[in-house]
C-alpha cells in the first residue's frame, strides 16, 4: 500500500504484487474495497502473467494498524498454447462488501480459429480458488475487446466491445458495446 504520512507528507510504499522481466504482467484491475469490521480493507487485484500465460488473482489486505499482508496468487485461467485457448484484459468487480464474492471477466481467443468470447468466474472475497467458468459469449468472426464488471452481492453487469466485420471486399466494421446482467441464484431470489 502507498501511505502518507499526514504529518511529514513522506510516503511509503508501493508493494510488489507481481515482479518479473519487463512486460512479464500486464492489465492489472483492482477490485473490493472493503472497511472491515475491524477497520482494515482488503482488495484483489487481477492481471496478466505472461511468463506463465495465465490470468492471476491475489488478495492484498491492510489491518486497522497498517500492516500489509498479500495472499497467495491464484490462477484464474491458463492459457491452453497452440490451439487452445487464450485469455487477457481481465477485469474484476469494484464495488463489494465484507464477505460478498466478486466477478472476474476475461477475454478469450481461440487458438485455431476467429472465435472469441467473454467469460466470467466468480472469485470468493477471501481470495481462496475461484468457482467454474462461464460463458458469456462465443462467436466467430467477431472481434471482443475490453470486457468490464461492475456490481457486488451476486448481481453483476459486464460490458464489451464487439466489432464484426462485414462481407464486402472492403470490410466494414461496426463496432458495438454489449452487456449482460449476471445474477447468482441467491441473488436473483432477493430481487
Amino acid at each position: 500500500m502507498l501511505s502518507v504520512s499526514a504529518a511529514t507528507g513522506s510516503a511509503t510504499g508501493p508493494i510488489n504484487i507481481a515482479l518479473g522481466p519487463t512486460n512479464s504482467f500486464r492489465t492489472p484491475d483492482i477490485g473490493g474495497y472493503v472497511r472491515g469490521l475491524s477497520g482494515g480493507t482488503a482488495y484483489v487485484v487481477v492481471y496478466e502473467d505472461n511468463q506463465a500465460n495465465n490470468i492471476r488473482a491475489r488478495r492484498v489486505a491492510e489491518d486497522a494498524w497498517g500492516t500489509t499482508s498479500l495472499g497467495t496468487s491464484v490462477v484464474l485461467y491458463s492459457d491452453t498454447g497452440g490451439i487452445g485457448a487464450i485469455y487477457t484484459d481481465p477485469a474484476i468487480s469494484r464495488a463489494a462488501k465484507a464477505g460478498e464474492d466478486l466477478l472476474v471477466v476475461v477475454r478469450r481467443q481461440s487458438g485455431v480459429g476467429p472465435t472469441q468470447g467473454v467469460r466470467a468466474k466468480v472469485m470468493p472475497y477471501s481470495g481462496s480458488s475461484p468457482g467454474a467458468s462461464i460463458s458469456l459469449l462465443n462467436l466467430a468472426n467477431t472481434d471482443v475487446r475490453t470486457p468490464d464488471v461492475d456490481g457486488y452481492g451476486g448481481n453483476w453487469v459486464v460490458a464489451w466491445e464487439q466489432a464484426t466485420s462485414g462481407t464486402s471486399h472492403e470490410s466494414v466494421l461496426t463496432t458495438t458495446v454489449k452487456i449482460c446482467l449476471l445474477y447468482t441464484s441467491d441473488a436473483a431470489d432477493e430481487r
